[in-house]
């Protein structure tokens, strides 16, 4: 149908929300702008860009407003969200990230549908690393790998920032500080 409720995504950071938000809307039609709660995340901040985009006239018939990390919206800010969710339903979607649910407000909650995004288990991101690695053609001693999962397990964004980092000349190179 091309459309979708208000959503709620929560797990964890570095568990793939962001991503599976960005996804939902490349796949559908829509108008959509994408804010950072973390950066903005007032009173003001909600009125000016959040409202002034459901307000206005789109070049589709949906329009999907992203909040990332919105756990870090201020009260205030989230019972603005609440009514502009209530007010602009019939055209305008919301999809909200956050990390710790519970600084959600009950009315923001009780108008999306929540998942909850579960991570992998340390065997198949181990299994995801490796196969990174291989297809980048790094070369890696397994325990250099179990080290790294050990480490930020379940923070796949800290496994794979970390894995390049330690990536020279085509080989996994773990300093002998962290082992």
């Amino acid at each position: 149908k091309k459309d979708i409720p208000h959503l709620l995504f929560f797990s964890p950071p570095g568990t793939g929300k962001t991503s599976l938000g960005k996804m939902l809307v490349n796949l559908i039609p829509c108008d959509s702008m994408i804010i950072n709660a973390s950066d903005e995340n007032g009173v003001d901040d909600i009125r000016n860009k959040v409202q002034d985009f459901c307000i206005t006239m789109g070049m589709h018939n949906l329009k999907i407003m992203f909040l990332d990390e919105a756990d870090r919206l201020t009260p205030d800010a989230q019972g603005i969200m609440r009514n502009l969710m209530e007010t602009y339903s019939h055209s305008t979607r919301f999809i909200l990230t956050c990390n710790h649910q519970e600084k959600i407000t009950p009315a923001i909650k009780s108008r999306c549908q929540s998942f909850e995004i579960r991570p992998p288990s340390k065997p198949e991101v181990m299994k995801h690393l490796v196969k990174i690695l291989t297809a980048e053609k790094v070369t890696f001693e397994p325990k250099d790998v179990a080290f790294i999962v050990a480490s930020y397990f379940p923070d796949m964004r800290k496994i794979i920032n970390f894995a390049q980092q330690s990536s020279i000349n085509g080989t996994l190179k773990i300093a002998k500080a962290n082992t």
